[in-house]
């Protein structure tokens, strides 16, 4: 594979750069005096009507009852943990007696994003033991590491949490071809670290390492309070679509994770509508226009702001099995789109 000399010599340069600065940069981002919160005007208006015993009640249960089918839909088979994970927002946007959607359900919407991604804290409440390890990353000619709030603000970054990617500088397969992703979910940065270090390598591997565009991890420098995603780790990459009998590519990534990552390590939890291939990962195909939960989410929430009474859980599961439809979600592999086809089946643990 050819190296470009220039972009080499950029990245040595930014390297140093970055080293020298990292210490005494992130240390100052430490020590920084917290912000103290300004305080917002005093409300004009009158405060909103206390909900009922009645209310509260109501949606409690129905707060209960979408609990415990996100916490059972990881465990069924995919078109039933789909069709229960629907369906529970129906309780979230609908009064379920009367099936109207109602002011009381507006966070319902907000809410749906975070149902459907975040799941715990653990994962953030111990930071990485070793946050120089991001400086040494940046040395690497094999990959242009990026912040994706934070671009190369490394040390911010790290103190407030972010992805890292890790962009393949050495591509061999143009955008235009089918793209999928694999995501993993881990219950500490130190077995994110420990599988960032193995898909790093993987970028030299002669198989694969051309047809992995980039990979992003989550870390932090400092204990936080907030939920993360699910997918702690994602992989982006082109199946080779010469081989139409399996995903030489992605299985053999997929390998790679369960080899360097012990079941004990992951987290069951994902996003809704993943294919699940083994404890805490998953995987899908991936389209330009936007994140593969966002896109789900939209599609949702579009059900809601077009329908303003719905009967119940039914109809509105196949409402929205209807609008996956009519923008080329397959709605019998929702994790696919009907306009990349299946012609790859798709990676596995063998």
């Amino acid at each position: 594979m050819q190296k470009n000399p220039k972009l080499t010599r950029n990245k040595r340069r930014n390297a140093v750069r970055l080293t020298e600065k990292a210490s005494q940069t992130l240390q100052d981002v430490l020590d920084a005096p917290s912000q103290p919160t300004a305080t917002p005007p005093p409300q004009q208006a009158a405060p909103p009507r206390p909900p009922t015993q009645r209310q509260l009640k109501r949606q409690l249960r129905a707060e209960r009852t979408q609990e415990v089918r996100l916490q059972k839909a990881p465990l069924a088979e995919k078109k039933v943990a789909d069709s229960e994970f629907i369906k529970s927002q129906f309780h979230a946007f609908y009064d379920a007696k009367t099936g109207t959607y109602s002011k009381a359900h507006q966070q319902g919407q907000v809410r749906l994003y975070k149902n459907m991604s975040m799941f715990d804290s653990r994962y953030l409440q111990e930071p990485m033991s070793d946050p120089d390890l991001v400086f040494e990353y940046a040395k690497d000619d094999r990959f242009d590491l990026q912040a994706q709030n934070h671009a190369y603000d490394y040390p911010t970054a790290l103190v407030k949490g972010d992805y890292f990617h890790f962009v393949n500088n050495y591509l061999e397969v143009p955008d235009k071809y089918l793209t999928r992703r694999l995501v993993v979910n881990t219950y500490s940065q130190e077995s994110a670290v420990k599988l960032t270090d193995a898909l790093i390598e993987l970028y030299d591997d002669d198989e694969v390492g051309g047809s992995i565009s980039e990979f992003k991890t989550f870390l932090s420098a400092v204990p936080l309070a907030e939920t993360p995603k699910a997918d702690k780790v994602v992989v982006y990459y082109h199946p080779d679509e010469t081989v139409t009998d399996s995903d030489r590519v992605g299985t053999k990534i997929a390998q790679v994770i369960t080899s360097v990552l012990d079941e004990k390590e992951r987290d069951p939890n994902l996003a809704p509508f993943y294919e699940h291939i083994a404890t805490g990962i998953g995987w899908s195909d991936e389209v330009k226009t936007n994140s593969f939960t966002t896109i789900r989410q939209q599609l949702i929430e579009r059900v809601v702001e077009e329908n303003p009474h719905v009967t119940d859980e039914e109809e509105f599961y196949n409402l929205v099995m209807d609008k996956f439809r009519r923008y080329r979600v397959d709605t019998e592999n929702t994790h696919q789109y009907m306009v990349t086809g299946t012609s790859v089946p798709g990676p596995k643990i063998t």
